[in-house]
């Protein structure tokens, strides 16, 4: 547990993405930074960050057969 600014226990949430195989591998990492980036700027804390890795996938996404899987893990008291 990591103590963050608000009287509520934050939640845990888990954030599951594709990044376009058409990518090179370096720009796939600066996507996920940005995603890393944003929310880590919501006041988020980030328990754990799998980087995203060039899958096959299971079915075409767009006409795409391959894509880069990442995963973010994080503690948010952000509420809607």
């Amino acid at each position: 547990y990591v103590p963050m600014s608000s009287g509520k226990d934050p939640k845990l949430y888990e954030l599951a993405y594709l990044v376009s195989g058409q990518l090179e591998e370096a720009r796939a990492l600066e996507e996920s930074a940005k995603a890393r980036g944003f929310i880590e700027n919501e006041g988020n804390i980030i328990v754990e960050d799998i980087p995203p890795r060039l899958k096959k996938l299971a079915y075409p996404i767009k006409e795409e057969r391959e894509a880069y899987f990442g995963w973010i893990k994080f503690l948010s008291k952000l509420e809607n």
